[in-house]
């Protein structure tokens, strides 16, 4: 690599850093994030081929002034980036450069929580946007950064973009205190592709047993009354959710099933009908079985309900014995 390192220091004796700094600090060109990763990208490659005087002289002033740029960027502009950047993943592109360089820095460890911070509110404000695209960059970018919070990963590897400073506890409390489950599912649920990103927060949420009850009930009711492509993709969510649900989650999940069936459509029901016995015949142990044959079973003695749902449970009821019954 000494050609490039005889480049770098051609670069510097011609006043290219200096040009450089000049480029973002001076208000005469106006930035965009395309402009800003296409300055950031070749020095966040060669970082460790950067001397630290250099860093700390050229890029610290840089690693400051980008995250102030990112989070005053008005919220017009902000969407039209999340929109036109949407196939290059810029503001994660961002952040990474700025991370491998920070980590040459004396102080390093504070200016990479601060950028695991930035990452955390492009993430939120991206989520907030009403662009679909850039709702999917989201969720794309909690898809990189989960699996960055494993212990596994996190002690094993040494590198600068492995959110060391971020934890699976400070995740989870970024997702309570934002609210993020009640944003991710306020639209966008008709998309299967949208629903299939989802999936990954809830698993992990599951994984670190911070989905409550109310979390689930949320789920739950983000199908009730909705479109028909919306209850289906709900439905396959929950369907796949539901082997790794605690034994209290699955019977709050049952729960649901239950006061639904009373109150649903016939078209409705025969829906609920459908991912009931989709668990059934899913389960290759008989324990999932099982508490459908009960919950079905229960549902069609309850005297108050009309003939049409008691025939409709006793039905299914038959359907998962038989099936159970194949060789």
């Amino acid at each position: 690599m000494g050609w490039l390192v005889d480049f770098i220091n051609r670069f510097g004796d011609l006043g290219g850093f200096d040009k450089l700094l000049t480029r973002f600090t001076s208000t005469e060109n106006k930035l965009t994030i395309s402009v800003v990763i296409a300055l950031l990208k070749p020095w966040g490659l060669c970082y460790e081929y950067l001397s630290q005087s250099t860093i700390k002289k050229y890029f610290a002033p840089i690693i400051e002034f980008v995250p102030q740029y990112l989070n005053q960027l008005a919220e017009n502009d902000f969407k039209v980036e999340a929109k036109t950047e949407s196939k290059s993943d810029t503001l994660a592109a961002v952040i990474k450069w700025l991370r491998h360089l920070a980590s040459r820095l004396s102080d390093c460890d504070k200016a990479c929580r601060d950028l695991d911070e930035l990452r955390l509110k492009m993430i939120l404000r991206l989520l907030q946007t009403n662009s679909f695209s850039g709702k999917m960059n989201a969720l794309n970018e909690v898809h990189k950064l989960i699996p960055s919070l494993s212990p596994i990963h996190r002690s094993t590897l040494n590198r600068s973009d492995d959110n060391e400073g971020l934890t699976p506890e400070k995740f989870i409390k970024w997702i309570e205190d934002h609210e993020i489950l009640d944003i991710v599912l306020r639209d966008c649920l008709h998309q299967p592709q949208y629903v299939e990103k989802l999936e990954r927060i809830l698993r992990f949420m599951i994984k670190q047993q911070s989905l409550g009850r109310n979390d689930l009930a949320k789920i739950w009711n983000a199908s009730c009354g909705k479109h028909e492509a919306i209850e289906k993709n709900v439905h396959d969510l929950l369907a796949k959710l539901a082997w790794d649900f605690s034994p209290e989650q699955l019977e709050q999940l049952f729960d649901c099933f239950r006061e639904s069936w009373t109150k649903a459509s016939k078209k409705q029901r025969e829906k609920l009908l459908e991912l009931i016995r989709r668990l059934a015949e899913d389960d290759k142990e008989g324990l999932m079985a099982n508490k459908v044959l009960e919950l079905l079973w229960n549902i069609s003695h309850e005297k108050n309900f009309p003939n049409e749902i008691i025939d409709q449970a006793l039905a299914a009821h038959l359907k998962i014995l038989d099936y159970s019954c194949l060789p």
